[in-house]
């Protein structure tokens, strides 16, 4: 695998697991307003429109439900196939900064934070990790 190639996996592993989480905050959202806390009892009931809007987020959820099963089982190879490799890197810099940019989806700063690098030194890190990821 080349640095291109190595680069081009992360970036679909990262880009698939923000989907996912958006789709599962949307999922989140669309339960949260069709349960029992989302029935307002102050209000007179109006004829169909509760049921008809519950009926079409139920199939909303369970279309996002299926969704999102669908696009882990299409990363989740990918992802274990990457990880593997990321394990053999000898660098406690190199793993961490690929784990939390590319599978946690921080920001560079916000793993810099995190592993007490200045944003510099991570994006040289990850041009390193790269790199060494490419000749395993």
């Amino acid at each position: 695998m080349t640095a291109e190639e190595v680069k081009k996996t992360l970036d679909k592993i990262r880009y698939s697991t923000e989907d996912i989480q958006k789709k599962k905050n949307v999922l989140a959202s669309i339960e949260l307003s069709t349960g029992p806390s989302a029935i307002r009892y102050d209000k007179d009931p109006v004829q169909s429109s509760p049921s008809n809007y519950n009926e079409s987020a139920i199939i909303k959820a369970t279309e996002l439900r299926e969704e999102i099963t669908e696009d882990y089982n299409r990363i989740d190879k990918i992802k274990r196939e990457m990880f593997d490799r990321i394990m053999q890197l000898k660098a406690h810099e190199e793993k961490s900064i690929i784990i939390y940019y590319y599978y946690d989806c921080l920001s560079y700063q916000e793993t810099g934070n995190k592993i007490g690098l200045s944003l510099s030194s991570v994006y040289r890190w990850e041009e390193s990790a790269i790199q060494n990821l490419a000749s395993i």
